[in-house]
């Protein structure tokens, strides 16, 4: 397969509709050069993509009871560990389904709003939010601040597990749609598509 693809070369509602039928060409086109697709298109695919699913596994909103959702319980003192406890070992297909979220205030009351998509939506972005904060060194911030695994981050003894944890948690944003900032290193980046280049890592420094 030619290494350089010209954007002319492909028109995008054709490849769109050969992915869409599961053509196995446009598959790897797409799995090799993204790119020759505007980014705005992919987006529209991928939730065509995770609505799909969703339908054929049962996880939509309408389909997912009470009984058959997943019900946490989160201090907002400890919206970290109590996520990473109910959520670290949960099953694909139910991370992939409804997650209700009970916060308990400061206090130790009940707080309302525990069936409202906003409130796992304050919980996820709460989550990522205190993850990627230097604090917590489970990331560094470059000079740029922008962030990289730590290399203490093994004070915390199950900082493995954390990291698995953390994933998920961005990936259910990226299937649900949901928009974090995160600003990873672009060496970060390089390492997680399987490239090696050194030279970025001097941008720690």
């Amino acid at each position: 397969m030619p290494t350089l693809i010209m954007h002319r070369e492909v028109k995008v509602g054709p490849f769109m509709s050969d992915l869409e039928k599961g053509k196995k060409a446009a598959q790897v086109l797409m799995q090799k050069v993204p790119h020759i697709i505007p980014h705005k298109e992919r987006v529209v695919l991928f939730r065509k993509y995770v609505n799909n699913e969703k339908t054929v596994l049962g996880l939509t909103e309408s389909a997912c009871a009470s009984s058959q959702s997943t019900l946490i319980t989160v201090h907002r003192s400890r919206i970290v560990e109590d996520g990473y406890q109910q959520l670290a070992m949960l099953p694909t297909q139910a991370l992939k389904g409804v997650i209700r979220v009970r916060f308990i205030n400061q206090q130790g009351l009940d707080e309302a709003g525990i069936d409202q998509d906003g409130v796992f939506k304050e919980f996820l972005e709460e989550t990522i939010k205190r993850v990627f904060d230097p604090s917590l060194n489970l990331f560094r911030a470059t000079s740029e601040q922008r962030l990289y695994p730590s290399p203490t981050s093994n004070i915390h003894e199950n900082h493995l597990s954390l990291f698995e944890f953390v994933g998920k948690m961005l990936g259910k944003a990226v299937y649900e749609g949901i928009v974090v900032d995160v600003p990873f290193a672009s060496f970060f980046l390089s390492q997680l598509l399987g490239h090696q280049h050194s030279a970025l890592y001097s941008s720690i420094w």
